[in-house]
């Protein structure tokens, strides 16, 4: 083979090599598919397990008007929209868990869980280790979520952290617009307790 020959053979094999490596990465799954966490999902009465905590939604009621019951006073809010109530249980496997990142999402929207429920609450507070605590989650929706058709398949995700990279995240499936025409004038809320300190059965 002559010299004009090999070259024109070797840029072939280069070609290929890179024209096949391109095809690898290609196919390689991004780095947010390998880091995404792992959703463990359940429905309302179903436990779910994650790392740190295990939890149960019983029941969630929507309503234009929350009434927060603190120890001395209360505090009523009422929402151009609604608000989504959710009663749970959540038993920590460590001391540090907490639902302060908690979300409902409806299609592509997600909303953030409200910090004004009565101390000691579910959320921004820690509980002792394998201790059953029930309390409320409350979110602020406007009217316009429940319009979407998306509002029969919202989900409460509730990481146990801001970036759960390769956790287990709890995610309860939600019909929520089933709850519209049921809403509720006034949800009075009021702290978490444990089962035997007089929390809800």
């Amino acid at each position: 083979m002559n010299r004009a020959g090999r070259l024109t053979a070797s840029g072939a094999i280069i070609a290929a090599l890179l024209v096949g490596g391109a095809a690898i990465v290609g196919t390689a799954p991004a780095n947010d598919g390998v880091l995404a966490p792992f959703a463990a999902t359940a429905v309302i009465g179903e436990p779910v397990s994650a790392r740190e905590f295990d939890a149960v939604v019983h029941g969630v009621s929507l309503t234009k008007t929350v009434n927060a019951e603190y120890s001395l006073t209360s505090s009523t809010v009422t929402s151009p929209g609604y608000w989504v109530v959710v009663d749970l249980t959540m038993t920590a496997h460590a001391e540090a868990a907490t639902l302060s990142f908690a979300q409902l999402r409806v299609g592509d929207y997600s909303y953030s869980v409200s910090d004004f429920a009565p101390a000691p609450s579910l959320v921004g507070y820690s509980f002792g280790s394998d201790v059953p605590v029930r309390g409320p989650l409350v979110f602020e929706l406007p009217a316009s979520a429940f319009e979407s058709p998306d509002a029969a398949d919202a989900t409460l995700v509730l990481p146990a952290r801001q970036s759960p990279v390769l956790d287990t995240v709890p995610t309860i499936e939600l019909d929520l617009a089933s709850l519209v025409d049921g809403a509720a004038e006034t949800v009075t809320i009021d702290s978490a307790s444990t089962p035997d300190a007089g929390g809800a059965e």
